[in-house]
């Protein structure tokens, strides 16, 4: 077999680049490793007024700030909010359940009697909503 110029550096660079995929593959296993083995948040806690809606809420883009799905809203000066922007549970709902009272589909605005797009969405889609995302 001849060697080519460079084919040393190229197979080390190979080594190198899996011994790196490697380290970062029983890093993410140590990782959910830990997860597992995480005790899960006291009752008094899990079970907070508001906990539920607030994580539903996070789980959609913010429609005021932006804040990404999973993150916090903020305000201004990026300081992080207690409680997410009101539109952002909305938001959930829209996309996460259809409306009872005015039949919009998933990812459509509710609408009022005379068929116009209302602001936020009726009491009973978030209702739906929250329902669907309770244990």
């Amino acid at each position: 077999m001849n060697a080519e110029p460079g084919d040393g550096a190229r197979m080390a660079a190979g080594i190198a680049s899996l011994a790196a995929h490697e380290r970062a593959q029983q890093s993410a296993a140590r990782l959910d490793a830990d997860r597992a083995a995480a005790r899960p948040a006291p009752p008094e806690i899990a079970n907070r007024p508001g906990r539920a809606e607030r994580q539903a809420a996070e789980s959609a883009r913010c429609p005021f700030c932006k804040a990404a799905p999973g993150q916090h809203c903020t305000a201004a000066g990026q300081r992080v909010m207690s409680k997410p922007h009101p539109g952002r549970l909305d938001a959930y709902a829209v996309k996460a359940a259809i409306c009872p009272e005015c039949v919009a589909g998933v990812g459509d605005g509710c609408r009022g009697p005379n068929g116009l797009r209302i602001d936020g969405v009726h009491p009973g889609r978030l209702q739906s909503a929250l329902l669907g995302w309770l244990p």
